[in-house]
């Protein structure tokens, strides 16, 4: 695997060495890495996009829903709906908000953390025999610039999100 390059100079344009043909090959390879991914028959009695809240949910610790909503950039009622499946199966609860008593936040529950520990099982599993053929050293460069394109695709977004109305979003 080739070794990465340096971050683009703050008077760069960012992803100008890149042609369009190269970002829409990033762009497949990683909406059908996630496809694969996500229709992974995980055996837990949530999947999806429920799924990934609850393990928002168990990474960041108690949130609120609206502070949940953002992490997870998703609209607030959708969040909603979701907590109300994972509180209803038990695997997140509501406590009342130290800082403001009117407020709650959400906890995972001792059965939404083993949730989130099957299907992270399970997903490495698919992972360690996709990767199997992989050098180490291959294995830890993808993680690396895996981790930095989610950090920098973050802040691209948000960004986007500052400078731009979008359409179906409030203010």
């Amino acid at each position: 695997m080739a070794q990465a390059t340096a971050p683009a100079s703050p008077g760069g344009a960012a992803g100008e060495h890149l042609d369009e043909q190269q970002l829409d090959t990033v762009v497949a390879s990683l909406m059908q890495t996630m496809r694969v991914l996500k229709s992974a028959p995980l055996g837990t009695p949530v999947e999806g996009a429920c799924l990934g809240v609850l393990h928002t949910v168990g990474s960041s610790g108690p949130l609120r829903p609206g502070d949940l909503a953002s992490e997870v950039r998703l609209d607030a009622s959708t969040v909603s709906r979701h907590l109300q499946v994972l509180e209803r199966l038990g695997m997140v609860a509501r406590e009342r908000d130290a800082d403001d008593r009117r407020a709650f936040r959400v906890a995972t529950t001792p059965l939404g953390d083993s949730t989130l520990t099957e299907a992270a099982a399970v997903r490495r599993s698919l992972l360690s025999g996709a990767l199997q053929g992989w050098s180490r050293a291959d294995v830890t460069q993808l993680a690396q610039l895996l981790h930095r394109l989610a950090e920098d695709t973050s802040s691209a977004a948000d960004s986007l999100h500052a400078t731009r109305h979008i359409p179906g979003e409030r203010s």
